[in-house]
């Protein structure tokens, strides 16, 4: 039955859901259209009675039990069957080639590399979680039952938020198995969530498509939020409700399959619906095609439709689905829709398959049994080959039984296919293990022939954990690589419904001549279970050189203008793309990049600024180029700023007048220009005017460290040296001068022999004996007391000797003072 549906929507900023499906799908009688809610007020949405979580996967009886937020859940065991669906049991006459995977027991290295892995979205109050990525413009998206979170490529988790709050629904709408696609021809994000409440029977799947390239919601994004009424048969018996929908896009639509369960219980049919991205693109009237309650061309009902993601456009196949037996067969069906908002022509063959029947629980270490549900479908990818000859393929992967040589009793193991667009089996394989069981094989694939599935592994000994085996261009590889270890036993008994994976758009549109892909995962943990994200690639992963491998080193005189910059530049020598980050150590160092940089082909550079405007002093940090990935390469370079004092250079000497002051020469550098002392490079300079005519003094005999200093005088920068003394009295230094008025003179303190140090240096004229400024009568009578008692410092005129000389020269500078 195909029938196309109008549905009223309008443009929604900021987290409220504005689209409302009337559709009038279902069989005759027509249903009566559900209700329309007001719109919700985000924080403060209207109760409209209370509601339980949703019951997933409604074909299996279930089983009530509480977890941790102690509210009602519902899992499943064993299989419910709908009317007139058999269970399908093998010949044993058509049986697929068993693969063992070769990573049991480490004597196979030849599984995929994993280039990144961090943890995802934390486990919440749901259980399961079923997890699904998405990956571009830098972000890596995660969705679990009923979370969002947005990750960069080292593994930040940069936003996260609950469904219900994002929608602004209260937690009486239970928003339950999304789905998360980045649109590589539109640069959007395209989210599905199922939202039910059974209070007053409400159906809906709500499609989210971000206005920009920005995955991050409100706030802080935009999205146009559409609310599509999934409730066939509204107001009768067979009323029922949207479970298990994939989500699948392709150049010019955007699809989803799935079934619909009674709300009083049991399955009703399996529906898909295509929208055109024209209209859902622009916040426009969305019209749906849709296509519900019809047969495989074997006869058989359609259960479980999953939504291909075509990651390129392939003709008529404007939405693209395929779907397993879930009870067990010998068939995949490939369907697809084309044109259809016109024709709307469905076209389905049946691919004939190697028998695959229903698998057991897996067992965990602790004997409780994971319900791994049917044989449906995981998630199926239809790509190409564009840089080699593998030409077009579809990828998919479903979980039967096994029974392995030397085991005692059947196995789960994954069941993974390969078809070509014109329905060939390229690939058919059992692959798992003994004493092991392996489910939920779900695909990415990029465009090079290299197609990975992720799964769970685990079993009487060994704790779930996420795997992931690949073909690597177009051969099987026999050994699976672990995503992540589990460490414990999880509680309950349902797994999921599914994983997910991703082609890492950002190196296709970067040039990046290798693809990785991205996959998520499940893996136990005490009680409960958690999340992992992994990227991987049969390419030679991006690795992170950084030139020159100079270190930073800026020197200058403080206030001065002096280089304080250092250009780095990154470049990838691999073949896919690498994330880094940059950061640094001291305040006083910036970085033009900091964290989560992408780089592809070409180079990407880096300015460091040092920030010279600090005290006087050496100064030591780091700059830190770290790649994310495992066994990443991180880079280091040393930064070193030397600030020298102010006054370092004559053409810079510091103004002073006369009096004393504490000086110091740390850091300083110059040149040995002293006539009277040896390598005394470390230089300061003070310019002093005189005021008048007379005998000037400049010493260091204050200094209570005996630190050898040396003094000198000079016209002007780069003049003659007027006088020069270095050890006077001791290692302290004292030279006179004949100043005249007016005059600019120029002060050179050093330390001996490039000796740093700080001294009490004194400047002014000879007749102020005391040395405070003024000459007054109390200078000649400190001058008589000194004279009198024999001290050195009455050696006025410098001869070594004290005597009558000294007073007269004296007497005669105070009488001439000015």
């Amino acid at each position: 039955m195909n029938r196309r549906n109008r549905i009223v929507t309008c443009l929604s900023m900021a987290g409220v859901v504005c689209g409302i499906a009337t559709a009038d799908v279902g069989r005759t009688p027509n249903p009566t259209p559900d209700p329309v809610p007001p719109p919700p007020v985000r924080g403060d949405m209207s109760r409209f009675g209370e509601g339980t979580r949703p019951v997933q996967g409604m074909e299996n009886p279930p089983e009530i039990y509480k977890d941790r937020d102690d509210r009602k859940r519902v899992v499943m065991h064993n299989i419910q069957l709908a009317p007139g669906e058999k269970i399908f049991y093998p010949s044993g006459r058509n049986e697929p080639l068993s693969i063992l995977d070769q990573s049991i027991g480490q004597i196979e290295p030849a599984a995929p590399t994993l280039i990144q892995r961090f943890n995802g979205t934390a486990n919440n109050e749901w259980t399961p979680a079923d997890p699904d990525v998405a990956v571009g413009n830098g972000y890596v998206v995660h969705v679990i039952n009923d979370d969002y979170s947005v990750f960069d490529k080292c593994g930040n988790q940069i936003f996260t938020r609950d469904a219900n709050d994002l929608f602004g629904f209260d937690t009486t709408y239970n928003f339950y198995d999304p789905k998360i696609c980045y649109d590589p021809w539109n640069q959007r994000w395209i989210m599905l969530w199922h939202v039910k409440r059974d209070s007053d029977q409400y159906g809906r799947l709500f499609l989210a498509i971000s206005n920009t390239a920005n995955p991050i919601g409100a706030p802080g994004g935009t999205w146009l939020y559409y609310a599509f009424n999934f409730v066939q048969d509204a107001g009768t018996a067979n009323a029922s409700f949207p479970d298990y929908y994939d989500l699948g896009y392709s150049d010019d639509h955007v699809f989803v399959g799935g079934d619909q369960f009674r709300f009083s219980g049991g399955f009703r049919w399996s529906r898909a619906t295509v929208w055109t991205k024209a209209e859902i693109y622009n916040g426009a009237t969305a019209f749906s095609s849709n296509h519900f309650n019809f047969n495989n061309p074997d006869g058989s009902q359609m259960r479980l439709p999953r939504a291909v993601k075509c990651q390129l456009a392939f003709g008529n196949q404007d939405a693209t689905f395929v779907n397993s037996r879930r009870t067990g067969g010998s068939a995949i069906t490939k369907w697809y829709v084309s044109d259809p908002f016109g024709a709307n022509t469905r076209t389905a063959v049946d691919i004939a398959v190697a028998d695959y029947d229903l698998p057991p629980s897996a067992l965990q270490p602790n004997g409780a049994a994971l319900d791994t549900i049917d044989c449906r479908l995981m998630t199926a990818v239809q790509t190409r080959d564009t840089g080699g000859t593998g030409g077009d393929a579809i990828y998919t992967g479903l979980q039967e039984a096994n029974l392995w040589a030397g085991d005692t009793v059947n196995r789960a193991v994954c069941r993974l296919y390969k078809f070509t667009p014109a329905n060939a089996v390229v690939l058919d394989r059992i692959f798992g293990g003994p004493n092991l069981y392996y489910w939920f094989p779900s695909i990415a694939a990029d465009l090079d022939n290299n197609a990975y599935w992720t799964f769970t592994r685990g079993g009487p000994n060994e704790f779930m954990n996420a795997r992931v085996v690949d073909m690597n261009d177009g051969t099987f590889t026999n050994s699976s690589t672990q995503i992540q270890a589990g460490s414990g036993n999880s509680s309950g008994s349902r797994w999921g419904d599914y994983f997910g994976g991703a082609l890492d758009w950002d190196d296709q549109f970067n040039g990046a001549p290798g693809k990785r892909v991205w996959l998520t995962g499940m893996f136990g943990v005490s009680g409960t279970w958690d999340t992992t994200i992994g990227a991987l690639s049969n390419f030679t992963r991006g690795t992170l050189n950084v030139t020159p491998a100079t270190d930073v080193v800026v020197n200058g005189d403080s206030g001065g203008f002096f280089a304080n910059t250092q250009v780095y530049t990154a470049s990838n020598s691999g073949e896919t793309g690498l994330t880094y980050n940059v950061s640094d150590n001291r305040t006083w160092i910036t970085t033009s990049r900091t964290t989560d940089n992408q780089l592809y082909a070409g180079t990407q550079n880096t300015t460091v600024t040092v920030n010279v405007a600090q005290p006087v002093g050496t100064y030591t940090g780091t700059v830190t180029f770290e790649d994310c990935a495992l066994s990443g390469v991180t880079t280091s370079r040393n930064v070193t700023l030397i600030v020298r004092p102010a006054n370092n250079a004559c053409g810079r000497a510091t103004g002073i007048a006369t009096g004393s002051r504490t000086v110091n020469n740390i850091l300083a550098d110059g040149t040995d220009i002293s006539s009277c002392a040896f390598g005394d490079s470390k230089d300061v300079w003070y310019r002093w005017v005189a005021r008048c005519n007379g005998t000037v003094q400049v010493d260091t005999l204050d200094t209570a460290l005996n630190t050898d200093s040396t003094l000198s005088i000079f016209d002007e920068c780069g003049g003659s040296q007027i006088a020069c003394n270095d050890d006077y009295l001791s290692l302290r230094s004292r030279l006179r001068f004949n100043a005249v008025a007016g005059q600019d003179y120029y002060v050179r303190l050093a330390g001996y022999n490039g000796i740093e140090g700080t001294w009490e240096m004194y400047l002014g004229y000879t007749h102020d004996y005391n040395r405070d400024g003024e000459t007054d009568l109390f200078d000649y009578l400190d001058f008589v007391a000194d004279f009198a008692a024999n001290d050195p410092r009455a050696d006025f005129n410098a001869d070594g000797v004290i005597d009558f000389f000294d007073y007269l020269d004296f007497v005669a500078d105070f009488a001439s003072a000015c």
